[in-house]
């Protein structure tokens, strides 16, 4: 079993990206996830983000 934790990217520098936890804010790879962009909400596990989440309002 894993854990991963929903967080929103709030700055992508080259491979890394700065995501916020509710306020904890970490640096995790984003290399996994190549269309991600500020803003997006991305599930990470193990300092790489591994995919994005969409929003139900989202089509």
């Amino acid at each position: 079993m894993c854990i991963g934790v929903v967080g929103i990217v709030e700055k992508i520098k080259e491979k890394e990206a700065l995501v916020n936890f509710g306020g904890a804010r970490r640096f995790v790879r984003v290399d996994l996830v190549p269309d991600v962009k500020v803003g997006d909400k991305v599930v990470v596990h193990a300092g790489f983000a591994i995919e994005k989440v969409r929003d139900v309002h989202e089509e």
